[in-house]
């Protein structure tokens, strides 16, 4: 149940961000299993950000922690100006 969770709780907030912060005209999301992982991507053509600088919500730190609880390993590639996208790559 636990990784069921915090999957669920990971992609709506990658979807969320996506929604509320950037601004985008088009958000992309692609899920596939293969060779026994689970690869979820979300990818927006929005304002994108810096990912060095402090933000003021708990949201990036939690994508991050719960893809850890949860053996998962997750990337952000954004710059202001470029979109976001987010990757987890959970062995199942």
């Amino acid at each position: 149940m636990q990784l069921r969770q915090n999957l669920w709780l990971i992609f709506k907030e990658m979807i969320t961000n996506a929604v509320r912060h950037s601004n985008a005209s088009k958000i992309s999301v692609s899920l596939k299993h293969r060779s026994g992982k689970l690869h979820v991507v979300v990818d927006d053509n929005g304002a994108g950000m810096d990912p060095a600088a402090p933000t003021a919500g708990n949201g990036l730190k939690n994508i991050r922690r719960r893809a850890e609880m949860i053996g998962g390993k997750v990337s952000l590639d954004t710059a202001p100006g470029k979109g976001t996208r987010w990757e987890l790559i959970l062995k199942l």
